[in-house]
């Protein structure tokens, strides 16, 4: 017998005489499912050579091998970077085609998007995987081009019998796509800002960043900017030096060199002069200005100081080239903060002003001077200041060549030295000029007191008080505050004035003389001035002040080293609780028992008029002996441990 499949026994000749061998053949048609066990069994027949009905048997394994499963696996690419792919089974084929078997119950397939040995879909198994004989490989996987990006497949029979095969995905580079925004409208040399940026279908190249090349349409270089990473979007600056319409256009590189299309926007410039610059200011707290030259600068100058008072603050700041640009002068009005900021500094020679005048006027406004070399070339200040107030900072200011004037002259307002301020003096020359020493600012460290050529107008009296003005070397000056030992006290009590004399030159010796201590122009008194801790001091005493509001002054002396200095004023008020006032002593304190104990008691009328009717009621002190009582005024009585005086009329004082 014989299984499976169909079989028909055989009649076999026998040749006794001879050894034989038996064949056949089974078309295997699904393994490993057809995998059997086979017996073979041989039967003689009657009347050969004597045996009949002899049989025989064996048994073998019959195994059926399973075949996997062949196909082709292509994509769809190239992509662009950022697309999604479709890889693809076709031509499947299985030898096992019979009902049942392996084509016959279809193909189960898995996917590997990174060749990464791990399946995105399905898990490698016929039970586990999808039948679907293609798939999409998302954007994520197809970030960066150009490149190749491999991707393997399997597919799989019903007795999961599998073959791995795998297909480069190519990816080709995609342009950015730039942008640029910003203001539609400007003033000549004003500083725009514009945005400029791109997006990136590959995150990795919008990660690294972008090169921008832009070009403002007014004849100026092509600006390029860097690529950085994550400036997917930047921010960059121009002014445009003359009226009209520009457009201004912007393309992107990504780091594989693919370039953007240009991107552009339109804007209108407009002219500069007060009343645009007014308008400008009234909605921009912050407004920059570069100009292309002098021409420009002086124009940017004249507009800025007639303007009128915003109301608010508003910063205006030039950017300054290196110039050279000639003399000017600055008179912003309130509430405008101007700032002439230059490119010089330690290290390299920048922004140039000159003029045959000053090289720089302030006269009104708070001005700001940085980054900037000042020189002129006639006999006159290199700074002049004449009102507002100058702060200088990173400026190097040289003395009017060939003549002996001043660095600085300040014959109003203020100046700031600020910080690396260099003064280049010739000839017999001077640093700074100032009428007051408080001008500058802060003072008097923003000068060297040492520096003999610095210089002060001072107002004082001579000897013979003779009111003059006169030109006094830094190291002379002195300058003197006053302060009081309680700024409101009562009637009749003590109140001491300090006055501290600073003259910040200490190795000429130390401050000597007096100062003097005034009400309003009255004199109250002097003290000496003694040294007190490492400071000059000289302090009054006194306790006639009157009722009221006091403004005291602190004038110093001066002496042979120090001019003298007053002080600002110091309010002192004097008040009063009530019209009348009662104290109240005792004597001898302390006493011995049974000793006479003397009280006194004093009533003070500190009012304007004559106080009537008084009354004076005064509690004797528990187990106390009256000896006896008397009063100046009126009439007084025991009454009850109490002494009740009936004063009358008391005058004031």
């Amino acid at each position: 017998t014989f299984s499976p499949g169909t079989f028909s026994p055989q009649e076999l000749l026998i040749n006794s005489s001879v050894s034989g061998t038996w064949s056949w053949t089974f078309n295997a048609t699904d393994g490993p499912s057809q995998t059997k066990e086979v017996t073979i069994t041989a039967t003689t027949s009657a009347g050969t050579n004597g045996y009949t009905g002899n049989t025989t048997s064996i048994s073998f394994p019959l195994v059926v091998d399973n075949v996997p499963p062949s196909a082709t696996f292509a994509n769809n690419g190239p992509v662009n970077e950022g697309s999604s792919a479709t890889v693809t089974f076709s031509n499947a084929f299985d030898p096992s085609t019979a009902r049942g078997g392996d084509t016959y119950s279809g193909f189960h397939y898995a996917y590997d998007f990174d060749n990464d040995g791990v399946f995105e879909v399905g898990d490698g198994t016929y039970a586990g995987s999808s039948s679907v004989d293609s798939a999409t490989v998302p954007t994520d996987f197809l970030v960066e081009g150009p490149d190749t990006h491999i991707v393997s497949g399997r597919i799989i029979d019903k007795d999961d019998g599998f073959t791995d095969y795998t297909t480069d995905i190519t990816i080709n580079n995609v342009a950015p796509i730039a942008s640029i925004s910003g203001p539609s409208d400007a003033l000549v040399g004003q500083l725009t800002s514009f945005v400029v940026g791109a997006n990136d279908g590959s995150t990795a190249d919008q990660a690294i960043g972008f090169g921008y090349s832009i070009d403002w349409g007014d004849g100026s270089p092509i600006e390029n900017i860097t690529r950085s990473e994550g400036n997917g979007s930047a921010t960059t600056r121009h002014a445009y030096a003359a009226t009209g319409t520009y457009t201004a256009q912007v393309t992107a590189t990504d780091r594989d060199g693919g370039t953007s299309t240009p991107a552009s926007i339109s804007i209108q410039v407009n002219a500069l002069n007060a009343t645009s610059l007014q308008t400008l200011i009234a909605t921009e707290p912050f407004v920059e200005f570069a100009p292309a030259d002098d021409a420009a600068f002086q124009n940017e100058v004249a507009a800025i100081n007639d303007l009128n008072d915003p109301g608010t603050e508003v910063a205006i700041t030039l950017i300054l080239g290196v110039g050279p640009y000639s003399g000017v002068t600055l008179s912003p009005p309130d509430n405008i903060i101007l700032d002439l900021a230059g490119n010089d500094t330690d290290d390299s020679n920048g922004t140039l002003i000159t003029g045959n005048s000053p090289a720089v006027t302030v006269t009104s406004g708070e001005v700001f001077i940085q980054g900037n070399q000042l020189t002129t070339a006639t006999d006159d200040a290199t700074v002049l200041v004449t009102g507002g107030h100058l702060t200088l900072d990173q400026v190097e200011i040289q003395e009017s060549t060939g003549f002996n004037n001043v660095a600085v002259r300040v014959t109003g307002g203020s100046v700031n030295l600020g910080f690396n301020v260099l003064m280049n003096v010739n000839g017999d020359g001077g640093f700074v000029d100032s009428y007051v020493r408080s001008a500058l600012v802060p003072h008097p460290e923003g000068i060297d007191a040492e520096l003999t050529p610095n210089t002060f107008q001072v107002t004082q009296y001579t000897d013979e008080g003779e009111l003059i003005q006169a030109t006094i070397p830094a190291v002379s000056l002195s300058s003197t505050s006053v302060s009081s030992s309680a700024p409101v006290t009562t009637f009749g009590e003590n109140v001491t004035f300090m006055a501290i004399v600073d003259v910040k030159a200490i190795e000429h010796g130390p401050a000597t003389g007096t100062v003097r201590f005034y009400n309003g122009e009255t004199l109250l008194g002097e003290g000496a001035v003694t040294k007190v801790g490492g400071q000059f001091v000289a302090e009054f005493t006194t306790d006639v002040l009157s009722v009221g509001v006091h403004e005291i002054t602190a004038v110093y002396s001066g002496d042979e080293a120090y001019v003298a200095s007053s002080s600002e004023l110091t309010h002192e008020v004097i008040a009063i609780l009530a019209d009348l006032s009662v104290t109240k002593s005792d004597d001898a304190d302390p006493v011995n028992n049974e000793d006479l104990l003397t009280y006194t008691i004093v009533v003070t009328n500190h009012g304007p008029a004559v106080a009537t009717d008084v009354a004076l009621i005064d509690t004797l002190p528990e187990e106390t002996e009256l000896i006896s009582f008397t009063s100046s005024l009126g009439i007084c009585l025991e009454e009850d441990d109490e002494i009740v005086c009936d004063l009358g009329d008391l005058a004031d004082g």
